[in-house]
């Protein structure tokens, strides 16, 4: 095929989607020469061009100029996964026309109508089954009837090889199809959705399962977003599947979408004793005020690590069986790939006799072959506010360690370290003790290559009596805590 059959047939192309579409108005991006029967606001059109045509008009050079009447444009040099800017015409008839970048030389003059009100986006994809490879998608950005706070879903497929046609977008998260059998050339919505993201991928064998890694979509509340699949391999039944996405302030470079952000992993540990009461300690754990399937958390025990997504959660606690939170823990920001411990412990001064320890498990620069020690102080007692860990040669590990504070991360050698408290308050209202020396203890606390492991203070006795101990969690732990014990 020559150059100038392509040529013809993108123009062509063009010409198609500007024919009498469109019936509302939007915000003007730029002019777009002269032509045209010329009128008030009320009368004019507007429209961009995106170019989602791989190799079009060659592999070497992408670059189109549009021609308007005869007169250069605004649009010029368009490269294949570019768009242009909105731009503004009177309601009119006009001879577009299509030029290499930099020529006012045009390949093919093209008659069209635009009618008043219009507002739309015109995509150029391949098509190599067509006589010229090119064709169009014409999207209607009207936001019309757009219920606030929502967010609307235009796709386009323009993915021009046989293991995609047909195809059926699925939600990756669900496994529930989102536009199914989805026929190459074809455009599938409006999908009105409540605003934030939604993942998706493409169900090449009809099993309902995604074959392609997901992508991460964007639904922008009050926002007319366009999606269009694309093929960038434009060998057949060789997959490079990208989906670029448009929204009302998109101009030049067109944004593909990328993979959702990894989940934070979070579970929970409920050493606080006695709470919710001595007979029975079981509780539930709330999210964002929402049963969260955590309904019989016992003292001295973990839940497993749940995933969720990356973003501000608000954690409560109930007693088991009810949603009705006795202690909220709100705005607490959980980054995309975090791992995280949260662990309940009694605070007796506290109108609700509970509190919670936020562990982040970061092991990012942990030297190959060592262990990273987390330390949290939960033991409601006196006598151990503050404390010193110290191991049993005297060595101080963590000074002064106030009660709901943690401390670290400690980079240790993997092995073991036997450690125990400097009481530096020997008895409520008593002197103090000053000399590092282990009062209590020791106790045997397992570092491990490679992991990081949290110990948990705890005064299980919760009267005026001390009876301290150290909980131990690993990134395996579930179920009932282990405590350290005597080396």
């Amino acid at each position: 095929m020559n150059r100038k059959n392509i040529w013809v047939g993108f123009a062509a192309a063009i010409a198609f989607g500007l024919v009498g579409c469109g019936d509302d108005t939007g915000s003007p991006g730029g002019t777009a020469g002269s032509g045209g029967s010329g009128g008030s606001g009320s009368e004019m059109a507007m429209i961009r061009v995106a170019h989602l045509a791989p190799e079009i008009p060659s592999a070497e050079n992408t670059g189109v100029d549009i021609l308007v009447d005869g007169e250069a444009s605004s649009i010029e040099d368009l490269q294949f996964g570019n768009s242009t800017e909105y731009v503004e015409l009177p309601a009119g008839d006009y001879t577009f026309g299509i030029a290499p970048t930099g020529s006012t030389d045009s390949v093919l003059d093209v008659p069209a109508t635009l009618t008043a009100g219009g507002i739309f986006t015109v995509v150029a994809y391949r098509d190599a089954a067509a006589a010229v490879p090119v064709n169009v998608l014409l999207f209607d950005d009207s936001p019309d009837g757009l219920a606030t706070g929502s967010g609307r879903i235009l796709v386009g497929h323009g993915a021009d090889d046989s293991l995609l046609n047909p195809v059926t977008v699925v939600n990756t998260d669900t496994e529930s199809p989102i536009v199914e059998d989805f026929v190459f050339g074809t455009i599938a919505g409006p999908l009105d959705l409540p605003a934030g993201s939604v993942n998706i991928g493409f169900d090449l064998t009809g099993d309902g399962v995604s074959e392609t890694p997901p992508l991460q979509a964007p639904i922008t509340a009050d926002v007319v977003t366009t999606l269009v699949a694309v093929d960038t391999d434009t060998e057949d039944e060789s997959l490079a599947p990208a989906v670029y996405a448009l929204v009302p302030t998109t101009s030049g470079a067109i944004p593909t979408l990328g993979a959702p952000p990894a989940p934070a992993r979070i579970r929970v540990a409920h050493l606080a004793p006695e709470v919710p009461s001595a007979a029975d300690t079981a509780v539930a754990i709330l999210v964002n005020g929402e049963a969260s399937g955590i309904d019989n958390l016992e003292f001295g025990n973990v839940t497993d690590y749940v995933e969720l997504p990356a973003g501000e959660y608000d954690f409560g606690i109930a007693p088991a069986g009810t949603t009705d939170s006795v202690f909220d823990v709100e705005n607490v920001v959980l980054d995309a790939g975090g791992t995280y411990t949260v662990a309940a412990y009694r605070d007796s001064a506290a109108m609700v006799p509970v509190n919670v320890l936020l562990f982040d498990e970061n092991a990012d620069g942990l030297p190959s072959g060592e262990g990273r020690v987390l330390v949290g102080h939960g033991a409601d007692a006196a006598a151990v506010d503050p404390v010193d860990i110290v191991t049993d040669g005297d060595a101080v590990v963590v000074d002064e360690l106030a009660f709901g504070t943690v401390a670290g991360p400690l980079d240790l050698m993997a092995g073991a370290v036997n450690i125990g408290f400097d009481v530096d308050t020997a008895a409520a209202g008593g002197g103090t003790d000053a000399n590092d020396v282990l009062d209590v203890g020791p106790l045997e606390a397992p570092v491990t290559a490679d992991v990081v492991t949290l110990l948990i203070a705890v005064d299980t006795d919760t009267g005026v009596a001390l009876a301290p101990a150290i909980y131990a969690l690993l990134p395996s732990s579930s179920g009932s805590i282990s405590t350290l014990s005597s080396p």
